[in-house]
């Protein structure tokens, strides 16, 4: 009986992901907190200047009362991607925290600082081919071989 061993190859799937990631930061400066305040009515906005951080382009929306009724005790900030509107991160600071610190709100104005990470994941596939070596036992009696 002769034992041999076969080749043959076979195609397996194959992904990788990669994940990079950006940073950056902005500052923001509220003048004229008071006058903000008393102006635009809950649900209303002031928009920042576009500006480059983490390699996109942001805008921050500001709500000096909130976005809504129920957050009208809140002051309210969106970062919002400039070029492409779904991608909103939120923030709110609760107003009479800020107010009764007077280490934050000076002169009637205060800064607000958006530190930014921006992750950005990318997926490529391929086929690769594999060598596999498959066997095959026959047995005969008491013997097995494998072909």
């Amino acid at each position: 009986m002769t034992c041999g061993a076969g080749d043959g190859g076979v195609v397996v799937s194959a992904s990788s992901i990669t994940t990079v990631a950006s940073t950056g930061s902005h500052m923001l400066k509220i003048n004229g907190y008071s006058a903000a305040k008393q102006l635009l009515i809950t649900g209303s906005h002031a928009k920042s200047c576009e500006f480059e951080a983490a390699g996109h382009t942001w805008c921050i929306f500001y709500y000096p009362n909130g976005t809504e009724r129920k957050a009208a005790d809140y002051i309210s900030f969106f970062l919002r991607l400039a070029r492409n509107v779904d991608g909103v991160v939120n923030a709110r600071v609760r107003r009479k925290e800020l107010e009764k610190s007077s280490e934050y709100l000076v002169d009637d104005c205060f800064a607000v600082r958006c530190d930014i990470d921006v992750l950005q994941t990318s997926a490529e596939s391929s086929d690769v081919t594999v060598e596999v070596e498959l066997r095959r036992t026959t047995c005969s009696g008491s013997a097995c071989c494998h072909n």
